[in-house]
């Protein structure tokens, strides 16, 4: 019946031809697609590739299934309603898994968050979500190197040991290694199933997530003590090995340890064989499915501009602002500045949009993060810190604002957004000297309290 479909509609038998083309099709439809998104520079996306193929290699079922299928298009409907690349990356992903199950026979459920570890999103929500966190491991190094006698104070991410100043940038810190450290603990499990023939029940999955994340917390203190202890400056073949040194020892090593005994005492006995030959699916319909499914990931191309743009009601928290000459830039973007303070305010699309976060786009302009602390001040609680380049420092802070509801908790202002509808911004005010940074925070909660007042009133 397939075939006959496909002799009628003049599509060739590619599948029973090459087992590998519908995946090779999707793979060079995200590519074509999604090119710029695609995080080929970060080591999470090829650790995840390298999860699948091995997952891909020692299937649970010789049958396939269709849960990737219907993932696909419910991601594609999802997508047409909310137009972010990253539903369209997580569609085209599935529809691949689909393709490729059909070929290996059915995957371990493991893929699943193999999937979302390697996409983009996750190393920004690690960094995200991880900035208080890696303030506090600031802290606690120094609190650690206190104990070896050495006077240490932690100033933000700035630790002050023995007078001298270390800045413990996003990298040192190592945090952006937290989605590498899992996808290893995903790996792990299987190379050991692989090894003693046995399979852990999906519970246990949560659980190597677990160890393998909290391992990585305690490796990058380990990691900041060890630098700042023997004063390993950035840049340095030490500094670097250093920092591979205590990942490996402090959270790779123990993990994949206890992930051994946990398949060796915990697994069920499975003869677990690598896939020898292609199979051909046994689905009748495969083929339709996937024309069906080809063609909808392809029409999404078309699909209107996934850039932010500002609704009609969004409400900008101030139309004017006394002192400041305001423009209005691309992406849903407010600028306010004058001789001695810039301020931005971005819309932020809803609780599920990525935010424009400073600490990723100061450091895309060049400059380096220092100082980097919390700070309560009136009524909103902020990040605030020093940038530096080329020598010239700059103090700049932001908060996420609602009318006069102002805080830097991300889980607080996406529950806000999600649960009350409230349309939130992103506030960011720079400024040359500390005096100028805090008169123009001053100047801007104010001014916007006395607007949504009156806004308020009427």
């Amino acid at each position: 019946m397939v075939k006959k479909i496909n002799t009628l509609i003049g599509i060739p038998d590619i599948y029973t031809a090459k087992p590998l083309a519908w995946p090779a099709l999707y793979a060079l439809l995200m590519v074509a697609a999604l090119g710029t998104y695609l995080p080929f520079n970060q080591a999470n996306f090829w650790l995840g590739l390298i999860a699948i193929g091995l997952y891909a290699r020692y299937p649970v079922s010789e049958k396939g299934s269709n849960r990737f299928f219907i993932a696909s298009l419910v991601l594609l409907i999802l997508y047409s309603f909310l137009p972010v690349q990253t539903l369209f990356f997580f569609a085209l992903v599935c529809a691949l898994l689909f393709s490729l199950e059909a070929v290996t026979g059915k995957l371990q459920a493991a893929v699943i968050p193999v999937v979302f570890l390697m996409s983009p999103v996750a190393n920004y929500v690690a960094e995200v979500f991880s900035f208080p966190v890696r303030l506090q491991l600031s802290n606690a190094a120094a609190k650690l190197l206190n104990l070896t006698g050495n006077y240490t104070v932690a100033h933000g991410n700035t630790i002050a040991f023995n007078g001298a100043m270390f800045d413990v940038d996003q990298a040192c810190v190592g945090l952006s290694m937290l989605v590498s450290s899992i996808l290893m603990g995903i790996i792990s499990k299987q190379i050991f199933e692989v090894k003693y023939q046995r399979r852990l029940l999906l519970p246990y999955l949560p659980l190597i997530i677990l160890y393998f994340a909290i391992a990585n917390v305690l490796a990058n203190l380990m990691r900041i003590a060890t630098l700042v202890y023997f004063q390993l400056a950035p840049g340095t073949i030490m500094h670097e090995m250093a920092g591979l040194a205590t990942w490996l020892l402090y959270g790779i090593i123990p993990c994949m340890w206890l992930v051994k005994k946990m398949v060796t005492h915990l697994g069920l006995y499975e003869s677990v064989a690598p896939l020898q030959v292609f199979k051909t699916t046994d689905g009748s319909y495969f083929q339709v499915k996937q024309l069906i499914m080809l063609a909808l990931c392809t029409l999404m191309l078309s699909w209107p501009s996934k850039e932010v743009t500002v609704p009609e009601n969004a409400e900008i928290p101030a139309a004017t602002l006394a002192g400041f000459e305001k423009a209005s830039l691309p992406h849903g973007v407010s600028r306010y500045k004058n001789n001695d303070a810039l301020i931005y305010v971005k819309t932020i699309r809803g609780f599920y949009s990525t935010d424009h976060n400073p600490s990723i786009c100061w450091r895309g302009s060049g400059y380096a993060f220092t100082m980097a602390r919390q700070v309560r001040r009136g009524n909103a609680t902020m990040y605030m810190a020093n940038l530096q380049k080329d020598g010239s420092i700059l103090y700049t802070a932001w908060w996420y604002e609602h009318k006069e509801h102002r805080t830097n908790n991300q889980m607080a202002w996406r529950m806000n957004s999600l649960k009350n509808n409230w349309d939130y911004h992103l506030v960011n005010i720079t400024a040359s000297s500390p005096a100028d940074l805090h008169k123009a925070i001053d100047n801007w909660t104010q001014q916007t309290d006395v607007v949504n007042t009156i806004q308020t009133k009427h």
